[in-house]
């Protein structure tokens, strides 16, 4: 699972993509309705992402950020 965060002058967009091994791949994104820095946008954006993989039943995840305070 691939994450990542988006400013534009609207506001904040959390995006991520599922990628199978047969590279089939599912994604997602959602507008944060709210202010927030960029470490928050991050977190949303990772939650986004497992909350996707959850609905999609998948029993083993390799999470991809470029964020060192969420991927470590």
């Amino acid at each position: 699972m691939y994450f990542d965060r988006s400013k534009t002058q609207d506001g904040s967009i959390t995006k991520c993509a599922v990628i199978y091994p047969c590279n089939r791949k599912h994604l997602v994104s959602r507008r944060l309705d709210f202010e927030c820095m960029n470490n928050v946008a991050e977190y949303e954006a990772l939650v986004l992402g497992l909350q996707k993989s959850i609905s999609l039943n998948v029993v083993m995840l390799k999470v991809v950020g470029d964020s060192e305070i969420v991927v470590w």
